[in-house]
């Protein structure tokens, strides 16, 4: 009886330490494309007040977009995303909607992360805004496009401080790091500026986004 209670042990801690060696699937690199869309309140149509220009406008130079919207109307986080080995329109990373303010403007911050590793995929700013704290899902695909569309700020209807370069109510949307690229296909401010800008688009057009991304996850 000894012997077959010793056997018991010795089987029961074997299967005990095969337990703890159970390989896991490895990690892998997944590659992503992600396009920002214009965040105006309406999809249709999305009317520029001034096209790419940096600090106020009119300067020429790519970074920023101003979108006429009024005080009050929403913000919204609108984006496209291929996401490699993703199963198709599932939730593949989250956007997280902050108050940034500048020193003298109200600024909404948008942090997209990656859903599981929560590695960075970039930053956009909405200038003349107030955050709403929202947490996006945003979907991506392997299969191709995903879109995505949360509220995330409603627009400033008057400034932090009198020195903040504002003409009124719009909304003054960029990038904030170096990877992503800003789409020619707009003007430069200098072609367009209010009060000569008439330009509008359909900003739900997977062709009209005013940022793009790509990089790889490790997960």
């Amino acid at each position: 009886m000894w012997r077959f209670l010793g056997f018991a042990v010795l089987a029961a801690l074997a299967g005990a330490l095969c337990g703890l060696f159970v390989p896991r699937a490895e990690a892998i690199w997944a590659t992503y494309y992600l396009k920002v869309q214009p965040g105006t309140h309406l999809d249709n149509p999305g009317v520029l007040t001034c096209g790419w220009h940096t600090g106020a406008c009119p300067n020429d130079a790519y970074q920023a977009i101003d979108w006429d919207d009024y005080g009050g109307n929403r913000v919204y986080w609108r984006s496209y995303l291929f996401m490699q080995y993703a199963q198709h329109d599932s939730v593949v990373a989250y956007g997280y909607s902050t108050q940034n303010d500048t020193l003298y403007c109200y600024r909404t911050r948008l942090r997209v992360a990656h859903y599981l590793s929560g590695q960075s995929m970039g930053r956009v700013y909405y200038t003349h805004t107030h955050s709403n704290g929202a947490t996006v899902s945003i979907k991506g695909s392997g299969s191709g496009w995903s879109y995505s569309k949360g509220h995330i700020a409603t627009v400033a209807g008057s400034e932090k401080t009198p020195y903040c370069p504002w003409g009124g109510t719009h909304i003054h949307q960029t990038d904030d790091d170096n990877y992503f690229s800003e789409n020619p296909t707009f003007p430069m401010s200098s072609q367009c500026h209010v009060p000569y800008c008439t330009e509008s688009y359909n900003v739900t057009d997977s062709n009209k986004w005013q940022f793009y991304r790509s990089g790889q996850i490790y997960y």
